[in-house]
């Protein structure tokens, strides 16, 4: 093997260590938030590749029917990206708060707050992201 495409597979796989690692810390800050007792960090490590997984199949079954729906109806396809967000978020919100109660052992309705809490603490560690990425890119702009 190439030593360079072993530093690119050791490169991704911390990646993607570093990536499953977060979602399991927020999981169990979300669980701690929603005052839902998080079990153990395995069952944690499961939920995440379980939400993972069926949240993938899922939100990629629905947005190729609707991309299908849009494409065959001769309206705009980026209109259908917009649908499938919208129409999925309700449908990823079910079906990961219903893992949440099976696996945790919690209540649907505690299912629900952790799955609400969790989207709203990456959405605002994305627009922290993203406001930091546009103030650096100003910097860069107005130091020339």
């Amino acid at each position: 093997m190439n030593p360079d495409h072993l530093l690119i597979l050791l490169c991704a796989a911390f990646f993607v260590f570093v990536y499953l690692t977060a979602e399991v810390l927020l999981l169990r800050l979300a669980c701690r938030i929603a005052r839902v007792n998080p079990r153990t960090v395995f069952r944690s490590v499961g939920l995440v590749l379980a939400s993972l997984f069926v949240g993938a199949l899922a939100e990629g079954m629905l947005g190729w029917g609707i991309e299908r729906a849009y494409t065959l109806g001769g309206f705009p396809i980026w209109e259908a990206g917009l649908v499938g967000f919208f129409v999925g978020l309700p449908v990823h919100m079910v079906l990961i708060a219903f893992l949440h109660a099976k696996m945790m052992r919690v209540t649907f309705g505690e299912g629900m707050a952790v799955w609400f809490v969790d989207k709203a603490m990456k959405l605002a560690i994305g627009g922290v992201a993203l406001g930091l990425f546009v103030v650096l890119l100003n910097l860069q702009r107005f130091a020339r």
